[in-house]
């Protein structure tokens, strides 16, 4: 899809944006680089779990379908991929500290895009038990 779109337009932006943690087998890229992108994507769904449930607390338990929902939602989302990217940058090849920040910002700017749909699903849903 990366080779399709145009990155000079708002929707070629946003179609490569969609397309950042993906799975993909190149022969041309080293083991370690192909298993870093793998991983990314299996780290984004993990950490967002992750951080759905340690987020929302308790305190929006009794809150069901507010806003504070939405937002908890949506910002697991930023912070997965914002960790993952970070995380799987020590696995490339030829890790860099320059290299951890910019694929932090690229995984930030991921979530922040892409989140709301998170947010959106967290919305409503129910958290703890019923008193």
């Amino acid at each position: 899809m990366t080779d399709n779109t145009d990155p000079g337009t708002a929707g070629g932006w946003f179609l490569q944006l969609l397309a950042w943690p993906r799975w993909y087998l190149d022969s041309d890229d080293s083991l370690q680089d192909v298993l870093a992108a793998d991983l990314k994507a299996i780290l984004v769904v993990a950490l967002t779990a992750l951080f759905l449930y340690l987020l929302p607390g308790s305190q929006l338990a009794r809150a069901r379908g507010t806003l504070s929902q939405f937002f908890a939602g949506w910002s697991s989302y930023v912070f997965a991929g914002a960790f993952a990217a970070l995380v799987t940058t020590l696995v490339q090849s030829n890790p860099s500290l320059l290299g951890a920040f910019k694929a932090a910002g690229d995984g930030t700017t991921y979530g922040f895009f892409v989140g709301w749909l998170v947010g959106l699903v967290t919305l409503g849903s129910w958290r703890g038990t019923r008193s």
